[in-house]
């Protein structure tokens, strides 16, 4: 069957088997202007179309009402064949009421017909089906179930004595189904892996084609509890799982990386300490090989070698202070002292006794000498004091002292006899003001109290310190570039432009 129909001012819209009309040929149709009411016969009963839903159709579906089915016995009829079409008009109106043909005589239906309230079909909820059972009685509103039981099967159904067949149904789980579930006559409604939580369970019943927005609804809440394994604690339990982890894998990352240092650290300090054991031997065998070469073996003073190296320094830093240390009368002065009667000790007692008397006057040397002075064992019976900051004056002060101190000292020999410590000692200084310059070589000043020792031998005299004393108008440069620099002084000592002075 199907119906074209047209709305005032709109196109005409289809109605036929696909979207809510019977199936069957329409043998007639009436239109009640009053009541909005489209009457039409089939052959399988009378129906009819309340004619504002046409307006809505697409959103709640037609108001299509079944009066009288060919099974009905309504309104005095029998069972038979409705609606056959016999007749002219197939349909008459008369006595506000609509009078229709069957095989078996006329059907009058009162055009006021009062059909079957759409509320009066309550849907009932029987059971739920689950790893249990769970019967649902009428009344009953809300049913939990086990934490487990995640796949139901909902049975329900409908009571309608005159038309069972026509009795259809649509239901909807309420927050985990979005839309409606149109399901014909299917009284079972079959859910799989639900969540946990409150679900409504919504079922509607309606005879086949009335309209759903007046169809009877029943409800049921559904209470599904949560198992361990979704609850916020056991949530909760891995991300403190979680984060212990992390902080253990972080720990043993960290602990990791501070034994590496740790280990660097330890092999740092252990290279460092054999570094440092090594640097220390390297200096006790530097000092050794400096006392080995700078130290005299018998005497324990500094040797000739050390002279060398470190009186140029002394020079130098004389040299940078020198107007400040001039103003102060200071110089540097070079005392050479000679022990007597060394040479006859050796002779007559030997080596030892000849390095005892050596080591016996080294050691009163050490102990008048100090502060930036120092000792050197010159030759064999000769030594040099260095007198590094001293006053012109105390020069010749300080060298007597010493030689009377030498004098005063005695030793003693094999066959118990006493030898006087006697010396002779000339000094010279540096620089050595002279007219034209000043002495700036070393050597000269060194050379220049060998040949004042020689003088005061010649003379002969003992216990005394003697110097070369220069004529003002004596040209230094005459000692610089003279090769022969005794026969210098000698031939300058005979002129008396140089004469020794002693005390």
């Amino acid at each position: 069957m199907m119906v074209f129909y047209q709305a005032p001012g709109q196109p005409w819209l289809q109605l036929h088997g696909a979207n809510g009309l019977l199936h069957g040929p329409a043998l007639s149709f009436y239109f009640h202007q009053q009541s909005g009411w489209l009457w039409i016969s089939t052959h399988k009963g009378i129906f009819r179309l309340w004619r504002d839903s046409l307006k809505q159709a697409a959103v709640d579906g037609f108001r299509l009402e079944e009066i009288l089915s060919p099974y009905d016995r309504q309104m005095g009829s029998v069972t038979s064949r409705c609606c056959n079409g016999t007749g002219q008009a197939k349909v008459v109106y008369w006595q506000q009421q609509l009078w229709y043909p069957t095989l078996r005589g006329l059907v009058a239906v009162p055009e006021q017909y009062i059909g079957s309230a759409p509320s009066g079909l309550q849907p009932l909820i029987k059971r739920i089906s689950a790893q249990n059972t769970y019967p649902v009685s009428g009344l009953q509103q809300r049913q939990g179930l086990e934490q487990y039981e995640r796949n139901l099967s909902i049975s329900y159904s409908a009571l309608e004595f005159n038309r069972p067949d026509s009795v259809v149904f649509r239901y909807k789980l309420t927050g985990f189904d979005q839309d409606w579930h149109d399901v014909a006559d299917r009284r079972e409604a079959v859910y799989t892996n639900l969540p946990p939580g409150s679900f409504e369970f919504k079922v509607q019943a309606e005879i086949f084609h009335q309209s759903w927005q007046d169809a009877a609804e029943t409800q049921l809440l559904l209470q599904i509890p949560r198992r361990f394994d979704e609850t916020l604690l056991y949530r909760l339990l891995w991300l403190l799982l979680l984060l212990c982890s992390l902080y253990g894998l972080f720990w043993l990352y960290r602990q990791n990386n501070l034994v590496k240092q740790e280990q660097l650290a330890n092999l740092v300090r252990q290279r460092t300490q054999e570094l440092e054991n090594t640097n220390q031997k390297l200096n006790e065998l530097n000092e050794q090989l400096s006392q080995l070469t700078h130290r005299d073996a018998t005497t324990g003073l500094r040797n000739l070698r050390f002279l060398q190296e470190q009186l140029p320094k002394d020079i130098e830093h004389f040299q940078r202070n020198r107007q400040s240390l001039t103003q102060q009368g200071k110089t540097i002065a070079l005392l050479l002292l000679e022990l007597e009667h060394y040479q006859q000790v050796l002779a007559s007692y030997g080596s030892n006794t000849a390095d005892t008397m050596l080591q016996q006057a080294s050691a009163l040397l050490i102990r008048e000498t100090g502060g930036s002075d120092y000792v050197v064992r010159y030759t064999d019976e000769r030594f040099v004091v260095v007198f590094r900051d001293i006053s012109l004056a105390q020069v010749n002060q300080y060298s007597s002292r010493l030689l009377s101190q030498l004098a005063a000292s005695e030793l003693t020999v094999a066959d118990g006899q006493t030898i006087k410590l006697t010396s002779l000692a000339a000094y010279a200084l540096y620089p050595l003001p002279l007219l034209g310059g000043q002495l700036l070589n070393w050597e000269v000043s060194m050379q220049l109290a060998e040949q004042a020792l020689m003088q005061l031998k010649a003379k002969p005299l003992s216990n005394k310190v003697a110097t070369l004393a220069f004529d003002g108008q004596l040209d230094a440069f005459e000692f610089e570039e003279s090769q022969e620099l005794e026969q210098q002084i000698n031939r300058l000592l005979n002129e008396n432009l140089i004469t020794l002075q002693h005390n």
